[in-house]
């Protein structure tokens, strides 16, 4: 009689380890398909960078760039025409996109926060990367 305990204890233990297994399998793939970070927690991040970089958001318009679509839609428009020195001529040549133009965002997770003067001036605007995921400014931009 011990023994088929003894077995019957095993069992339960090795069906119980095999559970929590699958659940946290399941639980591990689900937090990678989750965004981590709230607007608010991406925003915070954003200017937490930007007044490292000397940067003063309370003088700025501060814009969480849904789905980056502002970021895309300016960088469809850069390099629509490039000089060519030995032709001397300009040709036409399309955009690009965040990945290409900025390689440290590729494959990753990203949320754009745009920073832009109140007062209009050419420059002084400000591109944050921050990762949906770890909460890691990836990279950023800055205007001159």
């Amino acid at each position: 009689m011990d023994k088929k305990i003894s077995v019957a204890i095993t069992v339960i233990v090795i069906i119980s380890i095999f559970i929590l297994g699958i659940s946290s399998s399941a639980y591990a793939q689900k937090q990678q398909t989750e965004v981590s970070l709230s607007q608010e927690e991406t925003i915070s991040i954003a200017i937490k960078k930007a007044k490292e970089l000397g940067y003063n958001p309370g003088e700025m318009n501060i814009i969480f760039d849904e789905g980056n679509k502002k970021l895309k839609d300016h960088l469809s428009r850069v390099g629509v025409s490039v000089y060519d020195e030995k032709t001397k001529e300009w040709k036409s040549e399309s955009g690009t996109t965040p990945e290409k133009e900025y390689p440290l965002l590729a494959g990753r997770n990203y949320q754009a926060v745009y920073f832009s003067p109140k007062m209009s001036m050419k420059g002084g605007d400000l591109w944050v990367f921050v990762d949906n995921d770890t909460g890691e400014v990836i990279t950023f931009i800055g205007g001159e």
